[in-house]
């Protein structure tokens, strides 16, 4: 970390560096705080920080890197000692901050509620199509307006509010916050405050979080000037249980947090009203505001799944965001949309992948161990883990010795099958990857890119697999390896003398990730796009993970069904 001395290490008033981003929205926080500060006798001074949901106004925030996208690159600024203050809202915070930072101010918070806004003229109930990209939002309309639909919407608040005026949606849901803090025109508009009750807010929604340096004690003092300790209080408390959901952007999550003082028989008590929301599932609890930490307990038990059957989806992982919800993700929205009463959840076997997704965007990934862990924490009866992994390799073995060591922390654990197990499977897979080359060009030969493993006899299912593609009338198909053989210069030697002009490399992969973006289709000269075409091929590079492909994660779903009925016969028989 560089550390700068500053003014005050010499007796004098501390000059603040504000950084945020550089959204109206932003800026009008900042100088929320710039004028408390300044009325406190503290200059300041603002830092603007672009980051990669500035940057990127078209994908879905969630495409783009999810949770923590707008804090950060503003949490860099700290790190880096060109900052000493990060002003965030509440709501975009990770459950996560970085290592060395943490929350010391709360100013006075704004409203928690959601409004509902739309043209005059128009009935609540003749509302089509509404404009929010959020889970949590999506889930509330949909009670709420069950005939209308929602629809991704994306820019600052006035942009929204734009595209509301040219018909591009029937009407948007923006927080209320941000319509007190920038004041909009609104004139010909209809305006709904939701009231906790009919639409949970996200976590520390209206609330400023104002972030420092764990050791910058000066900084600390300046900022407890401007604390409030009812903002503070609520912050604190819905931060908790945020933090104990582990969820992220993709997920229906609400909470609100009320502090009341009650006079009875002519004492004064506080008390705590809890909403809390988790995919669908709901609680209101209201006790004394000194039990608070029991209520949170309580509202973690009352929202999460009640059958306490749980499929942990385990994969490697991929730090490309894309490639991590279209793939993965696929995968595990496919695996819960055939068990519907089983909660998925995920854990990646790549420590590094873990940290670099962390470090890039706030999400902290669940090693396996800590995966399950947390499950047998949450009361998880009966746990099945599906592998999303290609085959039986080393990352394989590695997970199943994890998990033999937690057989007696659940009442049933069961261990379903990688993509490539049976016969049945390696007709799907290349059929499915078939599919997508149905439209082959003549002279065209097709490279599919394994990883390869250093566990020679796991290597053996891409000899079977080449086999089943050339059985299948597929001479054209060829599969080569990362890290084992074939290699792709063993592929060129078979190619030779066919006749071949063209190349379409594809990765044989669960996700499109580093060796397909890199060491398939990169430009490095030991890239294979590179090599093939110094030899005169004209290349073709399609980075689509088999996750993404719907029969791919059929098969997935089937092997979770046959490990369900294996594990229901055993059962039975014990009985």
């Amino acid at each position: 970390m560089i550390v700068i001395k500053r003014e005050a290490e010499c007796g004098k008033q501390k000059k603040l560096i504000l950084a945020a981003r550089g959204s109206l929205l932003s800026r009008a926080q900042v100088e929320l705080v710039r004028k408390l500060l300044a009325d406190c006798g503290v200059e300041t001074e603002f830092l603007v920080v672009k980051t990669k949901g500035d940057k990127d106004r078209v994908r879905a925030l969630k495409e783009i890197g999810g949770d923590g996208l707008f804090v950060r690159e503003v949490e860099r600024a700290l790190l880096e000692g060109i900052a000493d203050v990060a002003v965030h809202c509440g709501k975009d915070l990770p459950y996560q901050l970085a290592e060395g930072l943490e929350i010391v101010c709360v100013p006075n918070a704004a409203s928690a509620a959601d409004c509902l806004i739309w043209p005059e003229g128009k009935e609540q109930r003749d509302l089509s199509v509404i404009g929010s990209g959020s889970a949590r939002r999506v889930m509330e309309l949909q009670k709420l307006l069950p005939d209308a639909v929602c629809k991704e919407i994306r820019g600052n608040i006035n942009t929204r509010i734009e595209k509301l005026r040219q018909g591009q949606y029937d009407a948007i849901v923006l927080a209320k916050a941000g319509l007190d803090r920038l004041n909009p025109d609104l004139s010909g508009l209809c305006v709904r405050e939701f009231a906790p009750e009919e639409m949970i807010p996200a976590a520390c929604q209206g609330i400023l979080a104002l972030e420092c340096r764990s050791d910058d004690e000066t900084t600390q003092e300046i900022l407890a000037r401007i604390n409030n300790a009812a903002a503070m209080r609520r912050f604190r408390t819905e931060r908790k249980l945020f933090c104990r959901m582990k969820a992220d952007c993709a997920t229906a999550l609400g909470m609100h947090a009320s502090y009341t003082r009650e006079e009875n028989d002519g004492t004064a008590e506080e008390k705590l009203t809890l909403h809390a929301m988790f995919a669908g599932r709901q609680t209101v609890l209201c006790g004394r505001a000194e039990d608070t930490d029991r209520l949170i307990g309580q509202a973690v038990r009352d929202i999460y799944p009640q059958n306490k059957k749980c499929i942990l989806a385990v994969s490697f992982g991929t730090s490309y965001a894309e490639s991590r919800d279209a793939a993965i993700g696929g995968i595990e929205r496919a695996l819960a949309a055939a068990f519907p009463d089983w909660e998925v959840r995920r854990a990646f076997t790549s420590g590094f992948i873990i940290k670099k997704i962390f470090r890039e965007t706030g999400v902290k990934t669940d090693t396996v161990t800590e995966a399950l862990d947390r499950a047998a924490a949450d009361g998880i009866r009966e746990l099945l883990v599906q592998p999303t992994h290609f085959m039986k390799g080393i990352e394989y073995d590695e997970m199943q010795t994890v998990l033999e060591q937690y057989r007696d922390r659940f009442e049933r654990l069961t261990i379903a099958e990688p993509l490539l197990a049976s016969e049945a499977d390696f007709r799907t897979v290349a059929e499915a990857v078939a599919e997508g080359t149905k439209k082959r060009a003549a002279e065209t030969a097709f490279i599919f890119m394994g990883h390869g493993t250093s566990k020679a006899n796991a290597n053996t299912v891409y000899e079977k697999l080449q086999r089943t593609f050339t059985e299948s009338g597929r001479a054209d198909y060829y599969i080569a390896t990362v890290e084992a053989s074939p290699t792709i210069l063993d592929v060129m030697k078979k190619m030779e003398g066919k006749g071949y002009r063209r190349v379409v490399l594809r990765p044989l992969m669960v996700v499109a990730g580093d060796h397909a973006c890199n060491d398939m289709a990169g430009d490095a000269d030991d890239a294979w796009k590179t090599i093939l075409e110094k030899e005169g091929y004209e290349v073709t590079a399609v980075l689509h993970g088999l996750g993404e492909d719907p029969a791919i994660q059929k098969i997935y779903v089937s092997h979770t069904q046959e490990a369900i009925n294996t594990a229901e016969q055993s059962a039975a028989s014990d009985l």
